[in-house]
């Protein structure tokens, strides 16, 4: 009896084969687990930076134990459920005028949106380790990261963006009517 792989190829035409690559005569849909987990392995290390950011300002742990032989997927999974916890924590202290003006002073061919969101999320970092009051003008939801894609970008725009550097090293506590308040950008 033929396989599903059987199938497949058999189904192929000679044309879509070759533009497939010598990849999927070989290997088939078989080696598509194989691509996920090392997709998954891939992200997960992408949103190192922003999870060790994160983890270093949180009130409580963003990680649970799981056991050492749980698959990527997983391990992906309890890593993005810990970065959004991180940053609901974080929420208070998410200054959209942070966000805004990074977005401006972005270096192409950088991509401004995930530079401002990077920003502002260093500057949160920041302004959570100082325990000021937070006066901030908070960002709307829908300037918060969501999708795997998206916090990916923000990690190694964390990591890579030297306007977010300029943003982390900059930020100051402001005085505002004699209040403390969040911190703000600098000379950016």
């Amino acid at each position: 009896m033929p396989t599903h792989a059987d199938q497949l190829i058999e189904v192929l035409s000679d044309d879509a084969m070759t533009s497939t690559g010598t990849f999927t005569t070989p290997h088939g849909p078989r080696s598509l687990p194989t691509i996920h987990t090392w997709r998954a392995v891939a992200d997960y290390r992408r949103l190192g930076p922003l999870w060790r950011e994160l983890s270093k300002s949180a009130r409580t742990s963003l990680t649970t134990t799981i056991p050492i032989f749980s698959s990527a997927h997983l391990r992906l999974t309890r890593r993005e459920a810990g970065i959004r916890e991180g940053l609901s924590q974080l929420r208070p202290y998410l200054d959209e005028r942070v966000r805004a003006h990074a977005q401006t002073q972005t270096i192409p061919p950088a991509d401004p949106v995930v530079t401002g969101q990077a920003a502002m999320i260093a500057a949160a970092l920041r302004a959570a380790g100082t325990d000021l009051p937070s006066t901030t003008v908070v960002a709307p939801d829908n300037d918060i990261p969501a999708s795997l894609d998206a916090l990916t970008a923000v990690s190694q725009a964390l990591r890579k963006s030297p306007t977010v550097e300029v943003v982390r090293e900059a930020a100051v506590p402001v005085v505002e009517d004699g209040q403390k308040s969040s911190l703000e950008p600098c000379g950016v």
